[in-house]
């Protein structure tokens, strides 16, 4: 039994070192041939760069707008960051300056909050 048990055990070991070879090799020419999609375009109204402070707060409020307006269905807020690149506390920060100019309306609470237009 121990010669078969090392023939077994040789077998094995050789199909497992061409498994992993092919599999090198597969992996290998997807790699080759992977080509990363492009980065998506961000709204016209975002601009590049660092604005100055004075105009930082009206140009990422009307960015917000406009997104909420580009969108059919009613927003959510993790849409929204996502499309404006922006992090939570800063999204809340604009969200709630443009709730307080009346151009955005929050409905819902915490997680199913949505954002409207006030005209919808």
């Amino acid at each position: 039994m121990s010669s078969l048990e090392d023939s077994l055990r040789s077998l094995a070991s050789d199909f497992a070192t061409r498994l992993v070879s092919l599999a090198a090799d597969e992996l290998e020419r997807e790699l080759r041939d992977f080509s990363p999609p492009p980065p998506r375009a961000r709204p016209a109204s975002v601009l590049p760069g660092k604005p100055s402070p004075s105009t930082a707060k009206t140009d990422t409020v009307d960015a917000l707008v406009a997104c909420i307006g580009g969108i059919p269905w009613p927003a959510s807020s993790l849409e929204l960051r996502r499309l404006l690149g922006l992090s939570k506390r800063t999204f809340l920060r604009i969200a709630d300056q443009a709730i307080r100019e009346g151009r955005v309306e929050r409905r819902g609470f915490k997680a199913t909050s949505r954002y409207y237009l006030p005209s919808r």
